[in-house]
C-alpha cells in the first residue's frame, strides 16, 4: 500500500515539530504530533509504508497505526481504515516507548463555529452581556455592593 496525505481543503500549520491540520470541508482541527508529522509528511502515494518506515527508522507496525488513525481522520486521498491490530501495534510501540520513542497521537477537535470564535464566549452571543439578558438592559436587581 502506497498511501498519499490529503492537501485538498486543508489549511497545514507546523507547530514546532509537530504540525496543526484544519479540515476545512469536516470543519476540523487536527494535531499530529511528532511521529505522525513525520511519517505524513512522507504520504506522497509513491513511498510504501515498509519504505516510509525503513526512512524514518520506525516500526513498520508504528507506521501502519499512524496511517489508520490519519485515514480515520480522513487525512488521506483515500480513507480505508487498514486492517491494524492496534493492541499489537501498541505493544511493539510501549517497548519502544521506553527508549524515547514517541508514540503516535493525532488528536481532533471541531472547530469553533464563527460566531463562537468571534464573541469569544461559549454560547456564540456577540452582545458582550454576561448575565443572558440579550437586550442590553440591566436587570434591575443589585448586589448589595454599590
Amino acid at each position: 500500500m502506497t498511501p498519499k496525505a490529503r492537501k485538498n481543503q486543508l489549511l497545514v500549520h507546523p507547530l514546532d515539530d509537530e504540525m496543526v491540520v484544519y479540515d476545512r470541508t469536516q470543519k476540523r482541527a487536527h494535531r499530529l504530533n511528532v511521529a505522525v508529522s513525520r511519517v505524513w509528511s512522507l504520504l506522497d502515494g509513491e513511498r510504501s509504508m515498509n519504505e516510509i518506515a525503513g526512512e524514518l527508522e520506525m516500526d513498520e507496525s508504528v507506521v501502519a497505526l499512524v496511517v489508520d488513525d490519519l485515514a480515520n481522520a480522513q487525512l488521506l486521498e483515500t480513507s480505508e481504515p487498514l486492517s491494524v491490530s492496534r493492541r499489537s501495534a501498541l505493544r511493539r510501540v510501549a517497548g519502544a516507548a521506553a527508549v524515547g520513542v514517541l508514540l503516535p497521537v493525532v488528536t481532533s477537535i471541531p472547530a469553533p463555529l464563527a460566531a463562537m470564535a468571534k464573541s469569544g464566549n461559549a454560547n456564540g452571543n456577540s452582545n458582550g452581556n454576561s448575565n443572558g439578558n440579550s437586550n442590553g438592559k440591566s436587570n434591575g436587581k443589585s448586589n448589595g455592593n454599590s
